[in-house]
């Protein structure tokens, strides 16, 4: 049995965006980087087992529009957009995983993750467009956290996903990639 602390570092793929704001939709991104606990049982040189707890995960998305209003003021030829956009989820992880070491200090691993919404943080935007005009322009925007509420009620709140990874080991220290 191995007990040890994992610093995660996650980063955007493809078309998602990172979000400079924590799970209280706040500037400051430390919690973003939480240590996390994993134990790990080896079956013998080749194999062993990883579970973690990672409690607040965050989890790098696309901008997805959950929410949008319409508002039409004839008398200003104007119409007014109230838009709300996912920005960034925080889920609370627990990954089991087997790993095989095909050569050595070289592990690849494959494995289940339960995952539970915490919280997400959401942008609001508050755009205008004049009819005939052919532009919209930005009156407002704000981030807020979302949690509870109508907004997070349109995201499943609790998942199993696939988790692959790959891990170099070196004397007591591991770096990997892993993918869920």
């Amino acid at each position: 049995v191995a007990i040890g602390v994992s610093l995660p570092l996650g980063f955007p793929l493809g078309d998602q965006k990172p979000g400079a704001y924590n799970f209280n939709a706040k500037p400051n991104t430390v919690s973003d980087f939480l240590p996390v606990p994993h134990m790990q049982y080896h079956l013998n040189s080749k194999v062993y087992l990883q579970t973690e707890v990672q409690l607040l995960n965050p989890q790098f998305i696309r901008p997805v529009l959950l929410y949008e209003t319409k508002t039409d003021v004839p008398s200003a030829n104007t119409v007014y957009y109230n838009s709300v956009y996912a920005r960034k989820l925080y889920y609370f992880n627990i990954p089991l995983g087997i790993h095989y070491s095909p050569f050595p200090h070289f592990y690849l691993g494959t494995g289940l993750q339960f995952s539970s919404f915490i919280s997400g943080v959401a942008l609001h935007e508050k755009t205008s467009y004049v009819i005939g005009s052919g532009r919209t322009n930005l009156v407002s925007q704000r981030y807020e956290k979302f949690r509870n509420d109508s907004i997070s009620n349109r995201i499943d709140n609790s998942e199993f996903r696939l988790m692959l990874d790959a891990n170099y080991y070196w004397k007591q220290f591991t770096v990997g990639l892993r993918y869920n």
